[in-house]
């Protein structure tokens, strides 16, 4: 209530701007979605959602108040980056795919024939575009949750969040892959709160971004008991 009264009176923003990145799992971000709903009702919440450096361009050219997005780019002096979470990546493919009958560990030969379902785009203007790519046909697309559709229809193979796939690994929907590159340790993506240095966040921005410091994935969307709206 208390947060509904300071939004009518001018006191809290209309509208926080968010960017993610196309990596992060959707369970995630409709928990952080469903807290801030609870946390400030009236406030608008507008998602946008990129991949690799499009999410820092959001925040630099001031488009966001703030982001979620991996490693790349956000040193430029401008920008505020504050580590929040990893996220363990798993290569993995539809458990009916020829892929999944390979014990591995595969190597670069046996992903010749096999697509590979990339999120991002290639170009000049994305050099990360092609980072963990191993096979030489890829599908790219727009988002994990589209990637996973892909994969899961038996189209090709990739990385995704663990948090993301647990089920289906678990209902033997999806096989998880041992690639040769990759080598033992858990594939990792470094994610982080990204805002200007220059623009300060309005109180519904910074509840915001203080709860997605205490929402990680694996946590289950709880929130702390002190990330209460004022």
């Amino acid at each position: 209530m208390r947060s509904a009264a300071a939004s009518l009176a001018g006191a809290v923003e209309r509208e926080v701007r968010l960017a993610v990145d196309a990596i992060c799992p959707t369970e995630w971000l409709a928990a952080v979605g469903k807290a801030f709903e609870d946390a400030y009702p009236h406030v608008s919440l507008h998602v946008r959602s990129d991949v690799l450096g499009g999410v820092v361009d959001l925040v630099a050219r001031g488009q966001v108040d703030l982001a979620v997005c991996g490693p790349e780019g956000i040193t430029r002096p401008v920008l505020d980056a504050r580590f929040l979470f990893e996220l363990e990546m798993v290569p993995v493919v539809a458990a009916t795919h020829p892929l999944a009958r390979r014990p591995g560990p595969l190597d670069q030969p046996d992903l010749v024939g096999a697509r590979q379902i990339v999120i991002g785009r290639r170009g000049k203007d994305d050099p990360d575009g092609d980072r963990a790519v191993l096979s030489p046909t890829t599908w790219r697309v727009a988002d994990a949750a589209t990637k996973r559709e892909l994969i899961l229809a038996g189209l090709g193979w990739g990385n995704l969040p663990r948090v993301m796939v647990e089920g289906d690994l678990a209902a033997g929907r999806l096989a998880r892959l041992r690639i040769a590159a990759f080598g033992d340790a858990p594939l990792r993506v470094r994610l982080h709160r990204l805002t200007r240095r220059d623009q300060a966040l309005g109180p519904a921005a910074q509840w915001l971004a203080e709860h997605l410091h205490a929402c990680p994935p694996d946590g289950g969307g709880r929130t702390r008991a002190d990330a209460k709206a004022p």
